[in-house]
């Protein structure tokens, strides 16, 4: 349900079992090692409620303004350019875990760094949500039960030759990103 923006985690949906609607849903979530946990409880829910077209109108503050993201890239290149954008933001290092929220926790330090610079802005914050690409095409080989290896937390931009993460094709050869973000596909073991 949440793939890619956690760590680990659960759902739980409580049902009335007259009508089979949800009457609450509790679920824990927990990235960065254990150091960011996530709990939320969502209840009261109002089924089939009367909504009128000015529920949804609202005015936007004038200084209030929006950014384009640009399209998701869930492919390979899309994981690669979420890579290489976390790491020019992070002076070289890449997310220890490929879930969104344990890159998002780790950048913390390094945003405080780029903001006394003036290089934290609309800009950075674009270039970092590039990695929630990668983050999904993880999560995404995961789901469909590919087998796949990150080693974000021991290899970096300068480890050239090492295998920044790897992922099984299906005749048995592996697709590999180097650690400087070359991708290549190799023999088995």
């Amino acid at each position: 349900m949440w793939a890619g923006q956690y760590e680990e985690g659960s759902v739980r949906p409580w049902v009335d079992a007259s009508t089979h609607w949800p009457v609450l849903i509790e679920k824990e979530f927990k990235s960065d090692e254990g150091k960011v946990p996530v709990r939320e409880t969502m209840r009261d829910f109002q089924w089939n409620p009367s909504l009128a077209k000015e529920d949804f109108e609202f005015e936007v503050p004038e200084d209030y303004g929006t950014l384009d993201f640009g399209k998701a890239h869930v492919d390979e290149e899309g994981a690669i350019a979420g890579l290489r954008a976390y790491a020019r933001l992070a002076g070289g290092r890449y997310p220890s875990d490929p879930a969104f929220d344990t890159a998002a926790s780790e950048l913390r330090m390094d945003r405080n760094s780029l903001m006394k610079e003036g290089l934290w802005g609309a800009e950075a914050v674009k270039e970092f949500f590039k990695t929630r690409n990668f983050s999904a095409f993880y999560a995404g080989l995961v789901e469909n039960g590919v087998e796949v290896e990150y080693h974000g937390d021991s290899v970096g931009t300068l480890d050239h030759d090492k295998v920044q993460m790897r992922w099984r094709l299906d005749d048995g050869r592996w697709r590999v990103i180097y650690g400087d973000l070359r991708a290549a596909t190799v023999e088995r073991d």
